[in-house]
Parts: C-alpha cells; structure tokens; sequence
C-alpha cells in the first residue's frame, strides 16, 4: 500500500519467462500515487472529504491488485468512483473488527507491519483490474464525518502519511479546506503541514496546502475553534501520567472590526538611500514605501526619513494621515535616490526623538542594506543610544537586505523593542516582504499583552514576551503546566490608553493523549529561543547542553545536534541502515559510519562533527540559528516555504552549508516520530528516545516478531501498534515496561 491508502498487487497478469523467484530487479514494481488531490468541506461540525488519486503502474504488464483506504471510524461513504475498462468498480466498507484482520493477515504475508498503523480502523476494499501497462487509473472517494471538538477546538485529520511505505515522491498533494460557522472562526491552525489560511471575514476561511514532488511524512492535522467573543482563547493539552503537560493556547481577534475598534498607530518609515541601495533595490524599497503609505489607516499618523550619509525626514514631526499628506509623502518617497554613506545611529535617533500622540501605537519601520559607516559606528553604543532615546516604547520592525549586515546588532534593535527581523537575500523582492508584513501590522487590536493562568503552575512559556496582537493573526503560545483542574485564563492589554481584560475559562487535565504533537513543538520553540539567547548575548555551555538534551529527546535537528552526538551518546554505536527493514523507506536511510577522525566523511581527515565546525565558523552557525529561529515562529505556510527556499539556495552557495544540511538530511532519515515518542534507528532497531539501556533493561519483555503475542499486543493498545509499526525490531518504553520486538532468530541475544 502506498500513502495509508493505495494498492496491494496481488499477481502479474501478463506472462513472463520462467525464472528463479521475483527479485527487485526482475519482479514487478510497485504502483505508486502520482497525483494526490483532496478537498474539504467544514461546517456544522460535519466534514465533507473529496479525494481524487492517480495511481501510476510503471511496468510493461497489466496488474491486478486490491485498493485499500483506512477510515476514520464515524465516517460515511458517500460516493466512491474507479472505472476499469469503462466499467465501475464497486467497493465494500468493512467495520474496524475485520478490518484488523485485514491488516493483520497483510502484515504476516508481507513481513511488513507499516499496516499496524491503522489498525482498529475500518476500510473501504475493492479489487482493481486492470491497472494498464504504464498507465494511470483513477480513484475518487467521498466520505463525510462527524468532527471532534473539545473546549471549543475542532480537530480534522486526513490520513496522508506515505514515508512508512514509498520513497517514490509524488508528484503533486493538494490539500483545501473550505471552512463555513455561524460562529464565528478563532484560531486555524496546522500543526503538521505549512499552510495558507486565507480569512473570509468573520465567519469563513479557506486552508490550502501544496506539495510538489514530496514523499509525505505524516499526517495531515488541522484545529479550528469558534468563539462569539471578540477575543478568541482556544486551549489544546498533553499530558502524560505522572508527568508535567504541555499546553498550547490560541488567541484570536475577531475579523470584522469598524474603523474605531483599530488602535490608531504612530509609524516612522525609516528607509536606507546610501550608494549600496543603487538600482533594484532602491526601486524595490519605494514601491514598498507607497504601498504602507497608501494603506494607512484614517486616524494613523507618520513620518517618512530617509538616510544616508545624513538623515532627511519628510517633516519634523508626525503627520496625520490626510490625503494631502498621504500625497506629499508619496511624492518625497518616489524623488528618493540612492547615494553616499549609511548613518544609522542618526536616522534612528531622530525616528525615536519625535514624540507620537497621546494613546497611538507608536512603531518603527526600519529597513537597510548595510552596517553603519557614517557617524557612531560602534554596535554597542548605538544600541545605546536607541535604549535611550526610545521613550516612547516604539516598536520596531527590521528588513535588513543582502549580505552586507551587522545583523547581530540588527537583532539586538528589534529583541529590545519588541519588534520583529526579517532578512531578504540578494535578488528576492523588498517590497514583497514589507508589504506582507504591513499589511499585517497596519491594524493593531491589542498591544502589551500580559497572560495569566489561575490555578496551575505554567512554566517554560514560549514566547517570553507577548508580542502586540492584530487583526487577522492569531497568537500561539506553548509551555509546561503543573497542576490539574479548571482555571481563569487572563489576557489584558491596551486599546489606546484604555486597559482591557479578557478572562477565559480552561481545565488542565491529569491525563490527556489528544494533542500528541504538543511536547515536539514546545521543544521546537524553545529551542528556537535558546538558539536566540545564544546569537544574541553569547555561547554558554548550559544552553548549548539544553539544545542538545532537547535535540535527542525529541528528535530534533538543531546546530548543536549531529549524528555524532546520537551515536556516542544515546548507544554507543553508529546509526546505520536497517539491514534487515523490509520497507524501502527505511532500508535506504541511515548515517555513515564516522571515521577514526570523528567525522562523517571518511574521505576527509578533519574533524567533521557540526558542532566542531560551528566552533569555527561564527557566520555559518548565525545562517543556521537565524533560519531555525526565523522557521519556529509558527507565522504560517509562506513563511515556511519562504525559508525552505532560503536555505537551499544558501547550500547552493555555501559547501560548508552543503555538508552539514547532508548530515542533517541522514540524520533526519534515522528518525522516526509516533505521537509523541521520538524513535531512533540504532543498527537496524528502532529505539525510544526515552530508553535508558542501563536503567531500563531489567524492565525489558521479549516478544517475537508476528507472533501471537506480537499481535495480542497490537490488539491491546493502539498506541503500541503504532509504534511497532515501525518496523520488524523495535523497542518501545510505555511507563514502567519496555518492549523489545526481533525476529525469532534474534530473540534474546
């Protein structure tokens, strides 16, 4: 089966020479999924789901095969569409009792237990003949289902994992989802795929996601929430017994506000026009300019500066947004040229010197292409001077453009301000950026945020400093909690000079599976933030063996984890390919065995350990830490892909880059995650991260691979069977008992 869904061959139709049994070489090749479309219909808590599939057999012989799809167990088939020759094929539903059956007796014919993933879920069957000689067919499901929804949040999953079976990528996934309420929609969020959620006022929403030649490695899960409330506070939990949970709390303003409910804002547009601007950039910068100042709200004021050898601002003080001034500022903007110098600390003292009106947000748009080489040109002292002119509290917001960047300093600007940085390589478009951006930030609903939980202790709460909430975002914040039972969430901030609170109710619960990537994703967001701690005030030893720590216990990639680092310390051997997996998804991964050198390329006799080579390479670790903390702050699907192109055109030009993304990228493949348990490959075994050989082996039960008491296992606890779906050895920590899964030849040794 491909993709959870897809077709089992049971025989070759055509006839072909005798020969000794089918080898990889000789036998027939799998049918893959070359297309991969699926629509969504949301409302009334009911979701309607439309798939299109187009199989692909590349072989020089008709095949017959059987078409399996696992179910979600409340859903209903509506319409199911595959035509053989210009006939329909029907098909049959079956219930999730002889379902597992199914999925059993596939996993012992085969040897492959990827199947245990389902299994206790029901499916629709149906024989398929004939799939044509290198040709296509086509499969169409509809099925409808009734939507969970706890505390006001709605979860849809649509079973699109596809790593476990087939490495052959697909060439094209497309997820839409059409959101419809009467309630309002809150928070809409995926915490699985990167996705662009495009907001139809208050009450629908569209959700899309594209992929394009991508082997899909989960499952893809999107949260909704409703809320009639101006300010939307949506709750999801994990918590394992006797241990701390995790939390993940949205906030959402409502869509539709009038003019008034807009928090009017005092914005200074400070823009470099020094020599390096010359040409597209300079052109890229204006267009950007005219478009923030013709999107000004009525009530906002602003002020344009332009700077290079010396700072020139349109006025000497904050103008309201009249058309006129709208106009002047246009013009100004428009006669802007690039020549001399960079005078950095000049601009922004007079952008901070200008006092805004009474009650408005007052806001820096700060964007360069160069360090400072006019005026004070020490990073510490004009930090300084930007402390202490900026009485007012502006915020401010950097784009910094090309390479020639003190981006620490640039950092440091926006971390005290609480501001935000975004940096465009040579040859992408300004303007792009700083209009999505404004577009964004143009109308604040709530600024200085503070977040207070009643009746639990929160701790490790990412982000540490709430930034201002606007219309059309949606704030995501995560941590740990100690406690149980219902609480008073509390959220104050201000609207003008008028101090409003939001109070909502939650419960934290003692025990809760429902959100299983919860701890993963806090661990992402702070690892980001100590990654950050790191760039901006300095290596310590402490924070670098919390990001380690937190890289092996959740499997993730950071700059300071390695292959290196898994092999020396989680086992003592190095991570290899799975021997014995029968599935190539599996079979082909695995890490290099390091050299006597410690590194992973035996050809080289330097070290090569990515935390060594971080040693020596400041720039190359402030690429990594910046691209890593830049991609986990949750800000959405384009942003995502706006970093993976980042990246690869920054291994284009970069072999340092090339090297260590090639380690990661091996890393990545001796890594599997299953709910909220985070699996190594360890010389063919897939083990739990939280197994402590030394700890833990007297606690281990053997059990054989398809035995009965293999299968007995799966039939008690579907969480289990998801882990072993990982393969023919496995072991798996669940709370005080450890399982060990091997073939019968192995067992024991």
């Amino acid at each position: 089966p491909s993709s959870g869904q897809g077709i089992e061959m049971t025989r070759r139709i055509a006839p072909r020479p005798p020969t000794t049994e089918p080898t990889p070489q000789t036998g027939p090749q799998a049918v893959f999924i070359r297309s991969h479309r699926i629509h969504v219909s949301m409302e009334k808590g009911v979701a309607t789901t439309h798939i299109v599939q187009i199989f692909h057999n590349p072989n020089r012989a008709q095949l017959e095969g059987t078409y399996i799809f696992p179910l979600p167990p409340e859903a209903t088939i509506g319409e199911f569409k595959m035509s053989m020759n210009g006939k329909m094929v029907s098909a049959e539903v079956i219930e999730s009792e002889k379902a597992r059956d199914i999925y059993e007796s596939i996993v012992r014919r085969r040897k492959d237990p990827g199947l245990l993933e389902y299994v206790g879920q029901k499916m629709i069957r149906a024989r398929v003949f004939p799939i044509p000689a290198r040709g296509d067919i086509t499969i169409e499901i509809r099925y409808e289902q009734i939507l969970n929804s706890e505390g006001g949040v709605t979860e849809y999953v649509y079973p699109l994992n596809s790593s476990r079976f087939s490495k052959k990528p697909l060439q094209e996934v497309v997820i839409s989802v059409d959101l419809a309420s009467d309630i309002p929609l809150k928070a809409i969020y995926s915490p699985t795929h990167p996705v662009d959620v495009v907001r139809k006022g208050d009450r629908a929403a569209q959700v899309v996601y594209e992929g394009k030649n991508v082997v899909p490695g989960q499952d893809f899960v999107l949260y909704s929430s409703q809320s009639r409330k101006d300010l939307g506070l949506s709750l999801l939990t994990h918590r394992e017994e006797g241990e701390d949970g995790f939390f993940l709390l949205f906030v959402t303003p409502k869509e539709d506000y009038n003019e008034n409910e807009i928090q009017p804002k005092a914005i200074q547009f400070v823009v470099d026009t020094s020599g390096s601007m010359t040409g597209q950039k300079m052109e890229q910068a204006r267009r950007a300019l005219v478009h923030c100042l013709k999107h000004l709200n009525p009530r906002d004021h602003f002020n344009v500066i332009a700077f290079s050898t010396e700072a020139r601002p349109l006025a000497t003080k904050f103008l309201s947004a009249t058309e006129q001034n709208v106009t002047q500022a246009v013009r100004f903007v428009e006669a802007l040229e690039a020549r001399g110098g960079t005078a950095i600390d000049e601009a922004l003292t007079q952008a901070l010197t200008a006092t805004p009106p009474e009650g408005i947000l007052p806001m820096v748009i700060f964007l360069t292409d160069g360090k400072p080489t006019i005026g004070e040109r020490n990073p510490t002292q004009i930090l300084a001077n930007v402390t202490k002119k900026n009485l007012a509290r502006s915020r401010i917001f950097v784009f910094g453009v090309g390479s020639n960047l003190d981006t620490h300093l640039l950092d440091k600007i926006a971390e005290a301000n609480q501001g935000t940085r975004e940096y465009v390589t040579e040859g992408e478009d300004i303007a792009v950026k700083v209009k999505r951006f404004y577009d964004k930030a143009s109308s604040p609903v709530l600024a200085n945020l503070d977040l207070k939980i009643d009746g639990v202790e929160v701790l490790d709460v990412y982000p540490k400093k709430l930034p201002d909430l606007f219309r059309g975002t949606q704030l995501v914040v995560l941590g740990r909690y100690d406690g149980k039972g219902d609480v008073a969430v509390h959220l104050r901030g201000k609207i003008g000079v008028e101090q409003r609170e939001f109070v909502h109710e939650a419960t934290f619960p003692t025990s809760d599976s429902s959100a299983e990537f919860l701890p993963r994703l806090w661990a992402h967001r702070k690892v980001a933030y100590l990654v950050d701690e790191i760039r901006l005030h300095g290596h310590s030893k402490e924070l670098k063996a919390e990001i380690v720590r937190l890289g092996k216990r959740y499997g993730l990639v950071t700059p300071f984890t390695s292959a290196l680092i898994l092999e020396e310390e989680m086992a003592g051997t190095p991570i290899t390919r799975g021997r014995n997996s029968s599935r190539p998804g599996f079979s082909s991964g695995g890490i290099k065995q390091p050299s006597s050198s410690g590194g992973v390329n035996p050809r080289s006799t330097k070290p090569k350990s990515v935390h060594e080579k971080l040693g020596r390479q400041d720039r190359e670790f402030e690429r990594k830490a910046r691209l890593m903390h830049d991609s986990l702050k949750l800000t959405g699907g384009k942003k995502a892909v706006e970093l993976s192109q980042k990246l690869e055109k920054d291994k284009q030009a970069n072999s340092l880059a090339q090297n260590d993304e090639s380690a990661e990228n091996e890393t990545e493949r001796a890594i599997r995650r299953v709910g909220s348990k985070t699996f190594y490959q360890i010389d063919g075994t897939w083990i739990d991260s939280t197994y402590d050989h030394e700890k833990d082996k007297a606690k281990v039960i053997e059990i054989e691979y398809l035995s009965k008491a293999y299968f007995e296992l799966t039939a008690r606890s579907k969480p289990i069977a998801r882990c072993l779906s990982l393969g023919e050895r496995v072991i798996v920590k669940v709370g005080e008992k450890v399982f060990r899964i091997s073939p019968a030849a192995e067992k024991g040794e």
